[in-house]
């Protein structure tokens, strides 16, 4: 099986939607939930890659708890012959329709931070992960770390982006309006 062939050059909007909406659909079967993020989600009129963020379905341990393993989703790529250019545990590259895609995989209680980080552009989510004293808009008694958002030894709840907004004190921003 050879490696995709992936586009240096940036696509029109409408072309890459496609793509990503075609490639949601396809993983959709593995997942709980799948957006699409980045560039296509900020509606940029070019795009040079395709971001997606998913929930893989969880199972239940013997004890009835949920575990979300990325395995599932990873088998679902690999179903659909596609080689990888980079994978970790939480995430994979690899071509598809000739444009690269980065899928980020987390779970429902880091799904607000990962959605939010993975939108960008990427000067956007450095101010919001940079503590206010430094120049960012993140409260200096909160702290971004291992995908969640905490305050001191707590984790904060944070299952849409909207609630990262909220626990930074930062107004709701639309993807579209989100600069560096």
């Amino acid at each position: 099986m050879e490696t995709e062939k992936v586009i240096k050059k940036k696509v029109p909007l409408q072309d890459a939607l496609m793509f990503a909406q075609t490639l949601r659909e396809l993983l959709e079967p593995a997942c709980e939930r799948i957006e699409i993020a980045g560039s296509i989600r900020r509606r940029k009129p070019e795009v040079g890659d395709i971001e997606l963020v998913a929930i893989p379905k969880p199972t239940t341990d013997l004890l009835g708890n949920l575990e979300y393993q990325t395995s599932r989703i990873i088998a679902r790529l690999v179903e659909l012959a596609r080689q990888f250019s980079k994978r970790g545990e939480w995430y994979a590259q690899f071509g598809f329709a000739g444009l690269q895609v980065d899928l980020f995989m987390t779970t429902p209680d880091k799904w607000g931070c990962i959605y939010m980080i993975r939108t960008g552009p990427a000067g956007f989510s450095r101010r919001m992960m940079t503590k206010r004293s430094q120049g960012g808009l993140c409260p200096d008694h909160l702290r971004f770390k291992d995908g969640r958002l905490w305050d001191g030894d707590e984790a904060l709840e944070t299952p849409e982006e909207e609630d990262v907004f909220a626990h930074l004190g930062v107004s709701w921003l639309d993807p579209i309006e989100r600069t560096n």
